[in-house]
């Protein structure tokens, strides 16, 4: 069993030697970092009721007040009796050489490194601007050509109701074209992102609309000169 203090209300702590190294919640809400080996003694009160179990002892022993226990950061977190040399980038302990390993180039404890390598073999999760270029898209590129034929059919087409008419059948393709290409660029940048094929098939889809929309609008913009 490992014993030791909060560090905000000094409160005794007991967890399993399984558990060292893990992160556990005080019931004054602060996480404390289990050493891996005990930081306090155990004292077990002389006056426990009569028949008391030595497990009942030490849980109520681990309720008294403690005053708050300071880690030293000239020493190492788990071993209170060796020096410190690095901190762990991620939770900023200090720790002596043999308690760290560094994971793509950063410099982490034992504990944040296994949270960390849980988060990189993980699924993966979709783009949220992938899912939204493609629906946009696929709503976007067929009103883009509902528009323009209303403007081609328009006894006013060539005027500048036609004309708005184009530009407002563009704006939505357009836009799912520009988070297709973040999205995609986002996946490049981070391989814990996917949704690649969903981006590409955003950007086929409205790069149709935007053509559409494009070509009738210089049709339509052409039509007074021809007339």
């Amino acid at each position: 069993m490992i014993w030791f203090a909060c560090k905000q209300c000094g409160k005794r702590l007991r967890q399993p030697d399984s558990a060292g190294g893990s992160f556990v919640f005080c019931d004054c809400g602060v996480g404390n970092r289990v050493p891996w080996e005990s930081t306090v003694s155990v004292e077990i009160p002389v006056d426990a009721p009569a028949g008391e179990t030595a497990g009942e002892q030490e849980w109520r022993s681990s309720r008294r007040e403690r005053k708050p226990v300071e880690i030293d950061p000239a020493y190492c977190f788990n071993h209170t009796d060796v020096p410190s040399e690095q901190a762990c980038q991620d939770c900023r302990e200090r720790f002596c050489s043999p308690c760290l390993i560094v994971v793509r180039g950063k410099t982490l404890c034992g504990p944040c490194k296994n949270y960390r390598l849980a988060r990189i073999q993980g699924p993966p999760r979709t783009s949220g601007m992938a899912i939204v270029s493609l629906v946009l898209a696929i709503i976007g590129s067929p009103l883009s050509f509902c528009l323009t034929t209303v403007g081609r059919m328009n006894d006013l087409g060539t005027s500048g109701t036609a004309l708005a008419w184009s530009v407002a059948g563009m704006l939505l393709p357009t836009i799912a074209l520009l988070l297709a290409f973040l999205a995609l660029g986002q996946i490049e940048r981070n391989p814990r992102v996917s949704g690649r094929a969903l981006a590409l098939t955003g950007a086929t889809t409205a790069a149709i609309g935007v053509v559409w929309s494009l070509t009738m609008l210089l049709v339509l913009a052409g039509k007074p000169l021809v007339d």
